[in-house]
Parts: C-alpha cells; structure tokens; sequence
C-alpha cells in the first residue's frame, strides 16, 4: 500500500476458505458477503525544525539576563543547541535555556542548533552586552550669589550616560530655567535667599540638588543726616539704619566729643561735652557692597552753667574806695552774691565797692547762678591798713597783703574747696564692673593749699585729707595726678607708704611717669584704718581716723600744676595697673589698659573719654561739702534719688543732687 497525504492506494490480500463458482464470484452455494472498515491513519508528513525565537538579544555587564529560551517549529522531538556563548553564560539543554550573568561588554554571535529526524537549523544570534546606564550626579556649584536688577547665568551640570534631562523649579523673580541650554538666566528683580530645586534624569536615573542663591543688594543708608542736641545734655539716641541684603556691618566714626557709637545696635548717644558741630562718618557694609555718608551733628551751646573767671585774689586800702567786678562765663543772665565782706563793702549786681572801714584778710565766698546751675569760689580780699606800706621781704606784696611777709618765695594763700571746709571723693572699687555700686568703698574727706608766690605761681601744694569710711575688703591704695612734670618737684613728705606696689623717687614721687607726677599720700588704706569695712555698716566696726598732711614743694614755681581735685584715683588690691579716677580723668602712665571697655566699662580713650558706663555712671567723684555716703551694699540711687540724672548729665541736672533738699534723698540708706 502507498500512503500520499490522506490517500491510500495498493492491494489487501483476503483469504476464503470455500468453494467458488469460478465463473461468478457473487454465487455459488458457499459464497459468504462479508463488510471490513479499514481504518484511515493521520498521515501527516513529518516536517524539518525552523527555529522562531528572536535572533537578537542582550543584557548588561555584571547583570543577570532574562533567561533566553530557544524555540522552533518542526516535528517533534527537537533538539536544541547553543555555542560560542559569552563569559558567564551557561545553556540548559533540558530547557533550551541561555542564562546567567555576563562578565564583559561586547557583541557575540552566539550558533543555535535545532535538529530532528527530518533535518537541521542553524541560526545566529548577535548578542550584546553593555554597560549598565549610570544614573546622573549633578556637578554645577550649589551656591551662587549675584544682585538685585543685575544680569545673572547659571549653568546646570551633571556627570552620567546616555542623554540626561536637566530642570530647576522654585526661581526667584525674574529668572527663568532654558532646557535648550540648561541655564538658569535673567535679572533679580528682589533680594534675599533662595532654594532652587535642581534635577538631572536619564535612563539610569534622577539626582536631585538645592542651589542656594543669595540676591543681594548693597547697602544704602536710609537715616538721617543730620543729628541735634544741646550740650551738656543726654543727646538723643541717633540710630544708624540702611537698606540692602544679607546682613550689613554698621560703624560710626569722628564723632562729636562725649559721644559713642555702639556697634551692637548701631546707636550713637551720650553727653556731648562741647558745643559745635561735628562732620560723623558713616559706614555700612555687606558681600555686595558699602555705602558711607556724613551725618552732621549739631550741638548747641543751650544753658551753660556760670564759671566764676575774674581773679580770686584782690587788694584795698583801708578808708579808700574799692571796686571789684565778678565775671563769669555762662548763658546769661547770671546773679552773683558775695558773703563775708569787709564792713564798708557791699556788692550791686556783680560789682562789690565801697570804703571799707577795717583792715585785714577776708575770705569773700562768691557765686554765680543762672538756670543751669551755679558755681562758687573764694575771693581773697586783703585790705591794708591806712597808711601801710611796707614789704620787708621785698616781693613787690605790701607785708599786710603778704601771707608770708618775711618769705620772699611765698605771698599768698588759696583753699579748695575753701579755708574753712572740706571736700569729699567717693569711690567703687569693682571697676569695670559696677558692683554694688554703694560708692563707699573710699569715702576721704580733703582740702587743697595752694602756697603761691608774688607772681601768683605755685611754690607749694599741701594736702589735708581724712579718711572718713572703708566700704571694701580690697587693700586699696589712694593717689593724686598732677599736671606737672616730676622734674619741677623737690620734695614730698607726708605720705603713709605700707606695701610694695608703689616704686617711690627719693623726693617722694611715684617713679615710672612722664609729663605728669603721680604722688601716693597711701598705698595701702586697709592697712591705715586697721581694717577694712569700717564705718558703713550700722552697728558694724567703727574707726575714727586721723587727719594726714602731704606737703609737696616744687623745684621752681609753676604757672600751674592743673585744677583741684586735680586727677584723684585709687588702685585696687595693691594692683598698680588697676585704677579708678573721676569720670573722663584720664589715667596715669601705669594703668592697665585691659580694664576698658569690658563688662559695664564704655570709656573710648582714643576720644577722651574715660570711666563711664554707657548710660554715663561714673566710679568715682568730687562732691564739695562733707558727703553722707550711702551704707554698705545700698545702690547710691537709692540713697540719693537724683544721683543718676546728675551723673548721666555729666554734672548739667542736679548739681546739688547731694544736699538734702526735700525729695532728694533716702536717710533710711544713709549711713
């Protein structure tokens, strides 16, 4: 039999076992009819492999792939090959399978193989590898700075393969983001600081930044030039201001005397100590820029307090007519009183005159008073007898004017604050700190001679000073400036010397000065008293010092030798370089300059200005009568309630803060 498709041709052999007609195969007594069904098979042809998966494939180095699995069509069974492979890939020839993970970048025409009993197919598949694509690290600085209303470009970079897509959101005003380009550009139009949100894409990923941008603007000053106040006065606080970003740096400089610039909130104030008018510099500076202006500040004269300015000393005859003018500077209008005059003598408005009827030294008490406050000194008023008119030592001064008509080098005697009264200094001790600012810790009672010749120059100066109260444990030592150099000094007696910090000359002067002699009348005031805390604390320890005299007599006599009080101090604790004067009295060549401008101190040396507080405190001062200083630990200001206006004025409000006017003190908190 011949098969061809679904047709069957050829011969089926049948075998029957009986008799036949040989002539008609359909009869016959024997002849059987019998029905076969043949069954047809499937008859399909066998067909050669043609393998159908893809020839192209690939994957990343140092990745594992997608599995690879070899497919054909053809008769079953099939078998599948796979060769020529790159590193790291391995064929399951139980699933026809190509897997694994590629070590090395590169194309591999890698043979596949399909077979079965009717044929073979051989095919190629390229297969590449390559490296993976690196995600993009953005690489352009990540701060930038340019100004308001100025052109700026920022570039966006980044690092990584294959294309990369670059954005920035969140622009100030004025700027735009160019994906051409990848440029941030434009102008600013507002200053301040900026987080730009920077991205980079590709196929391997995003990187994400922030660039800080800072718009910035010069300064530009924006308060007033001009500034204004009246001498003597608190001057009304000028506070610098200036436009512009980021932070800008303030400074203020040539400033008008007895005023300060502060730098931590840019003001200036203070007590202008002269009138006129000042051209300040002003600064201002930031990262973009600087802008300076001149403020003109002007101080006006105001109400000037009267200092008495004619002569001191004058002379008449007995029964012969007498005429002195008081003078003053000073806002007018002044009055003058004069008290203690000679009978015969009286005064009308500022002029005493008359006959007088006696003869002899008179201490005439003088003052001059307007609005602003008043000033005192003591006339020296020597009349002669009638008739007199001897000078036996020959000094040109009749011997009834002459303190020393036998003294040739002497003729006339002066006080301060006059014969018959003495002064106090008040002193703390804890500069530059305030303390407890009780200003008892030196309380000394004094009273300056002055010895000077014919020509009305200084022979001699004597000091009689007390000790009144010691409100310190610190070993304070006490000492005196004068305007004159050590060389015109002769001698200095009197002083108590008890410790070791003060090198003394011979003649008795504070060695290490120049142009100015410093004398110590006590070094070591603790060590004089007995102790220290005496007399003020109520019920506490008590001492009644005794009165000590420093005689200082000059080489040759001088023209001036500076005004009482002169320059008192003290110094702290037997530590030389530690002093304490009167406020804006400079120190001696000896101080430690470390102590300025720390804690409560705001002295400016280089403008003259020195042992004040901000707000004008002082830690040491001259009071004129006999003072009744606060107790131990009490704030002076609670002792006496005008004391800090008078201090903060410089001396203009309250002169006489210290009397015991209604209103004017506490007696609870004075010893």
């Amino acid at each position: 039999m011949n098969i061809s498709g679904s047709s069957v041709t050829g011969y089926v052999d049948i075998c029957v076992e009986d008799d036949l007609d040989p002539n008609d195969g359909s009869k016959g007594p024997n002849v059987t009819y019998c029905s076969y069904t043949i069954p047809i098979p499937n008859c399909t042809m066998p067909v050669a492999p043609t393998i159908t998966s893809s020839l192209v494939g690939g994957g990343l180095v140092n990745q594992a792939i997608t599995p690879y699995v070899i497919t054909a069509t053809g008769s079953s069974p099939i078998t599948y090959t796979a060769t020529n492979l790159p590193a790291g890939l391995t064929y399951n020839a139980g699933t026809h399978t190509i897997s694994g993970t590629p070590t090395s970048v590169g194309i591999t025409n890698i043979t596949l193989v399909a077979d079965n009993y009717m044929g073979t197919d051989t095919e190629t598949l390229v297969f590449t590898v390559t490296q993976p694509t690196s995600p993009p690290v953005i690489t352009s600085a990540l701060t930038g700075s340019t100004t308001v209303n100025q052109s700026y470009t920022y570039q966006l970079t980044a690092s990584g393969t294959g294309p990369i897509t670059f954005n920035a959101t969140n622009l100030p005003t004025g700027l735009s983001f160019s994906s051409s380009t990848n440029q941030i550009t434009g102008t600013p139009t507002a200053a301040g600081t900026y987080n730009i949100s920077l991205s980079a894409t590709n196929a391997g990923g995003t990187d994400t930044e922030t660039l800080v941008l800072t718009v910035g603007q010069p300064p530009v000053i924006t308060s007033a030039l001009t500034a204004s106040g009246p001498y003597g006065q608190q001057f009304s606080v000028y506070t610098l201001t200036a436009s512009g970003s980021p932070t800008i740096t303030y400074n203020a400089v040539n400033l008008h005397p007895g005023l300060t610039y502060n730098s931590a909130n840019h003001t200036i104030n203070g007590t202008p100590t002269s009138a006129g008018v000042t051209e300040a510099t002003l600064t201002t500076v930031n990262s973009f820029g600087s802008d300076t202006k001149i403020l003109t500040i002007t101080i006006d004269a105001g109400v000037q307090p009267p200092v008495i300015t004619s002569e001191l000393t004058s002379a008449g005859e007995q029964s012969q007519p007498f005429n002195y003018l008081i003078t003053a500077s000073g806002t007018t209008p002044i009055t003058y009183t004069a008290s203690g005059l000679p009978s015969g003598l009286s005064l009308n408005d500022a002029t005493i005159s008359g006959i007088p009827t006696g003869y002899g030294i008179s201490n005439v008490g003088l003052t001059a008073t307007n609005s602003a406050g008043n000033d005192s000194e003591t006339l020296v008023l020597n009349i002669i007898e009638a008739g007199s008119n001897t000078d036996t030592d020959g000094d040109g001064i009749m011997d009834n004017l002459d303190a020393y008509p036998t003294d040739a080098t002497r003729a006339f005697n002066s006080y301060y604050p006059n014969q018959v009264d003495y002064g106090s200094l008040s002193f703390e001790d804890l500069w530059p700190a305030y303390g407890d600012y009780d200003c008892n810790d030196l309380v000394m009672n004094f009273q300056y001679q002055i010895v000077t010749n014919a020509q009305n120059n200084v022979v001699d100066l004597i000091l009689n000073y007390q000790v009144m109260a010691v409100g310190a444990s610190l070993d304070n030592g006490f000492g005196i400036s004068l305007s004159t150099s050590s060389a015109n000094i002769e001698s200095v007696t009197g002083c108590t010397n008890l410790g070791n910090a003060v090198n003394l000359d011979p003649a008795g002067f504070e060695i290490g000065h120049t142009g100015e002699t410093v004398i110590i009348p006590v070094d070591k005031i603790n060590s004089l008293m007995g102790t220290g805390m005496v007399n003020t604390v109520p019920g506490g320890t008590t001492v009644q010092s005794s009165p000590q005299t420093v005689t200082i007599h000059l080489s040759s006599p001088q023209t001036s030798i500076g005004t009482p009080p002169y320059n008192p101090f003290i110094f702290i604790d037997q530590t030389r370089g530690h002093e304490v004067h009167l406020k804006d009295q400079p120190p001696t060549d000896l101080v430690d300059p470390a102590y300025f401008g720390v804690w409560d101190d705001a002295s400016v040396p280089s403008e003259g200005l020195y042992y004040r507080s901000s707000s004008g405190l002082s830690w040491g001062f001259e009071i004129p009568v006999n003072f009744d200083y606060p107790i131990e630990t009490v704030d002076i200001v609670q002792a006496y309630l005008y004391f800090g206006e008078w201090a903060e004025s410089s001396g203009v409000s309250y002169p006489d803060w210290y009397t015991n006017e209604t209103g004017y003190r506490n007696e609870a908190n004075i010893y």
